[in-house]
């Protein structure tokens, strides 16, 4: 423990170093740069900067095929887990850092997120985190490739005078912590946790797909009410049509009825947990319509937000508690329920709310939404369910932080 222990330290102080010294080499790179340009080499940047996210992709493609071509399923399913979850999560942390650091771009020009209108800054680098995190996270028989197209990235960047040196030095430390972090993957993944993934992804879907709604059609809000009433009258149905779920005695007579109730109940196995399954048919996606029906209904300006908080970190908080957790919380907070998972679902709700309210508005809020679903709420003995607690806590501090600055 103690050898562990330093190592991380070492790797720490070492990270704190090269982050330190890139910053004093941001004016030698530039200079440098500017001394080497030549028409050619505009041309072979220039094409490869086109060409870099069609690139990327195939590249991970061919990784991901490579991790499944040999070893034990076990093995392969943890290696493209690993793979998947690097990635996503470094560029989750870095697109947060830009939000908060806010660095403008070398030449000044301010790069403008598509559909979301919100400027993209400068530091860490996207690409060389994007990059970095697959590298560092591929096979050992790819990593050198990765390794050379991290190296060319970073060139390319510094060379177009889009980031600064440090910038995707910085993009890269974040790859490395991210990786090491992640390297705690639980040894033996099982079935349930497959279960358990495909029902928080259909969540965050469902979820990101409801705050997409609201942004274009505010004024339809209250259809979103009307589609979780819907669902627990469908979900009444279900019930009454297969009593037992997993039995064909508990199907009604009725031939029509017997053959819904066992197709949506074979729907329903594939992403709903069996305890839910048999006594509220549905229920996570009713509740998350219901949430957010009821968020849009009392705070319009602050619902979309809220509702991204709930959809990417009441998915994302699970998953990691699942995968990672090893932290139980402790005192008012559920015991089920782990540091890591609420940690991880902050770093993501945060970032989602970024790109819609301004960056501190969506770390407080994301940060309360997150500690209201570590906790166990409970009315007059019963527990509420934490998809119409999160949005309309998270959208509740939103609004009072608006009241408060106006003030």
């Amino acid at each position: 423990m103690v050898k562990n222990n330093n190592t991380a330290a070492i790797a720490v102080v070492a990270a704190v170093v090269a982050l330190g010294a890139s910053f004093l080499l941001d004016k030698p790179a530039a200079i440098l740069i500017q001394a080497i340009k030549t028409p050619l080499l505009n041309s072979v940047v220039s094409a490869f900067d086109k060409l870099y996210w069609w690139v990327y992709f195939a590249f991970l493609a061919l990784t991901i095929a490579a991790a499944v071509a040999k070893g034990s399923k076990e093995k392969k399913t943890r290696n493209v887990l690993l793979l998947l979850s690097t990635v996503l999560t470094a560029v989750t942390i870095t697109r947060l850092l830009k939000f908060i650091i806010q660095r403008q771009r070398p030449d000044g020009t301010a790069f403008t997120l598509p559909f979301f209108g919100v400027q993209d800054y400068s530091f860490p680098s996207g690409h060389a985190t994007a990059t970095a995190a697959a590298a560092f996270a591929s096979p050992a028989f790819l990593k050198v490739p990765w390794l050379i197209f991290t190296a060319a990235t970073m060139f390319d960047r510094v060379y177009l005078n889009v980031h600064f040196l440090s910038d995707t030095v910085a993009g890269i430390l974040v790859a490395m912590l991210v990786t090491s972090l992640l390297r705690r993957l639980k040894a033996k993944i099982v079935s349930e946790d497959w279960m358990e993934a495909r029902r928080q992804a259909l969540h965050a879907i469902i979820g990101l797909a409801i705050a997409a709604f609201i942004w274009k059609y505010p004024q339809l809000w209250y259809v979103i009410l009307v589609i979780a009433a819907a669902g627990m009258a469908l979900s009444y149905a279900i019930k009454s049509a297969a009593a037992k779920p997993f039995s064909e005695k508990g199907l009604s007579k009725n031939a029509v009825v017997k053959k819904f109730g066992k197709l949506a109940v074979a729907a329903l196995k594939l992403v709903e947990r069996k305890e839910e399954l048999q006594s509220f048919p549905g229920k996570g996606a009713i509740m998350l319509f219901l949430g957010a029906g009821i968020t849009v209904a009392i705070f319009r300006e602050q619902a979309v937000a809220a509702i991204a908080i709930l959809a990417v970190g009441d998915s994302i908080s699970p998953l990691a508690g699942k995968f990672l957790g090893k932290t139980g919380h402790k005192g008012i907070f559920a015991s089920n329920k782990t540091v890591e998972g609420t940690v991880a679902g902050f770093i993501f709700a945060a970032a989602a709310a970024a790109f819609l309210v301004p960056v501190w508005t969506a770390i407080i809020a994301a940060a309360a939404g997150m500690a209201v679903e570590a906790v166990n709420v409970r009315i007059l003995k019963r527990k509420i369910d934490d998809n119409l607690t999160v949005p309309v806590v998270a959208a509740a501090v939103m609004w009072g932080l608006k009241v408060v600055l106006r003030s």
